[in-house]
């Protein structure tokens, strides 16, 4: 089994404001996921 070093934890939501938890988990807003995902900004 392979490990690795994940870049960015994001959590997906229905909230309005992007924000940061403990850790550096984000909370992003679905609408700007979909505007990161589709601009290649979240490295998928």
């Amino acid at each position: 089994m392979e490990e690795h070093m994940v870049k960015r934890s994001v959590i997906v939501s229905l909230e309005k404001q992007q924000r940061k938890l403990d850790f550096s988990i984000e909370v992003l807003p679905w609408q700007v996921f979909l505007e990161e995902l589709w601009s290649g900004e979240l490295g998928v």
